[in-house]
């Protein structure tokens, strides 16, 4: 149950944030912005035949005011306006960003910051710094912002409020444990210490695991006593809600890279369940435990589902309460029942003792009176 939870988990936060189509990054909160270049803002326009943005003889004015909606590598997009402008060349209007507390998500996400990350008083590059900086390897609890397709993240940080980017994965966030196999060979390079580990392919293990930002399809991750950055495609998870069968005898390769060497073959019918399976364009891919991987697309109709299961996890035994009662029958400690023996003996030793006193005094008695 950890391991779906953590899953559906994983997937419902990376789709929560969407990615502008048409420029293939996210966009920014807009703000208002003017033109603060003494010799205007030339604006730039798309050139098919050189398949990029080239000047134009156009020029925004100085002090034209503008809503920016877009922020790209150092270029912003104008609201009603074909072209882009250099960032440098303007300003937001308002110094700094007052963001309201429904315009951010509910939810507050633990961020590890692997690199240093400037603060700044507004979503978005053309802000100032607010003179502080998350030093790297600093933990530190953000905020995004609720409507999603924003790479900026609202943040507390040592008494200073702010926004920081979380773009090119210098922020790692929304750690979980979760398991999942290695589709291939890969090097652990720690960012803090440049420590290197090696962990094999087709190796099932127990991890934690961080977001980076879902354009860069990238994972950070904490492994025994090491870490480093992953690719997605480097991790496949079980599918515990469907159930596989083979239709014809398939290949086997020995790991998830082209040209895999094949190994082995696996027969016609046979079904596969709880698989860890990775599915992209159509292809499809599946590890049979110890054995290798299935590679083939869903068009061939090599593999099919045979079943979907509503997954039912299994019911963990309830753990027994603690009896915490002072006058409990059972004794769950042995130094008390130690304790307790001894007492006894010694109780009992004493009753002996002074049993037989009365016996001898009673014995004297009885010998006057005669």
């Amino acid at each position: 149950m950890k391991k779906f939870l953590s899953l559906i988990v994983i997937a419902i936060a990376f789709t929560a944030m969407g990615v502008r189509a048409d420029m293939g990054a996210p966009s920014t909160k807009s703000y208002k912005a003017e033109v603060t270049n003494p010799d205007g803002a030339r604006l730039y326009v798309w050139d098919s035949k050189a398949n990029k943005s080239v000047e134009s003889s156009e020029k925004i004015p100085y002090g034209t005011e503008l809503n920016v909606v877009f922020e790209y590598e150092g270029m912003v997009s104008i609201e009603n306006q074909n072209g882009t402008i250099r960032i440098e060349d303007i300003s937001p209007v308002s110094e700094t960003y007052e963001v309201k507390d429904s315009e951010l998500s509910t939810q507050k996400i633990e961020a590890l910051t692997l690199q240093a990350v400037e603060i700044k008083k507004g979503p978005a590059e053309a802000y100032k710094g607010t003179g502080k900086t998350i030093e790297k390897g600093k933990m530190a609890i953000i905020r995004f912002f609720a409507d999603g397709n924003n790479p900026w993240a609202y943040v507390e940080f040592e008494g200073t409020e702010g926004f920081i980017n979380i773009l090119s994965g210098v922020v790692a966030y929304n750690p979980q444990n979760v398991s999942g196999l290695i589709n291939k060979n890969i090097v652990l390079k720690n960012p803090f210490n440049e420590r290197e580990s090696e962990i094999k392919a087709n190796t099932e293990i127990d991890f934690r695991i961080y977001q980076l930002d879902p354009w860069s399809r990238s994972y950070y991750v904490s492994y025994g006593d090491n870490a480093g950055v992953v690719s997605y495609d480097d991790i496949t998870y079980k599918d515990y809600k469907s159930i596989y069968k083979t239709t014809k005898t398939l290949d086997l390769h020995e790991s998830l890279v082209e040209n895999s060497k094949i190994v082995g073959t696996i027969e016609a019918n046979t079904v596969l369940k709880d698989a860890y399976v990775k599915s992209e364009y159509g292809d499809i891919y599946i590890y049979v435990a110890d054995r290798g991987w299935i590679f083939t697309t869903f068009e061939k109709g090599e593999v099919e589902i045979s079943e979907n299961v509503d997954y039912v996890p299994p019911q963990e035994e309830p753990k027994k309460e603690i009896d915490t009662d002072k006058n409990a029958s059972e004794i769950k400690n042995p130094m008390e029942l130690m304790y307790i023996c001894i007492a006894v003996a010694v109780i009992v030793s004493l009753t002996g003792v002074v049993t037989l006193a009365l016996i001898n005094k009673k014995s004297k008695t009885k010998s006057s009176d005669d």
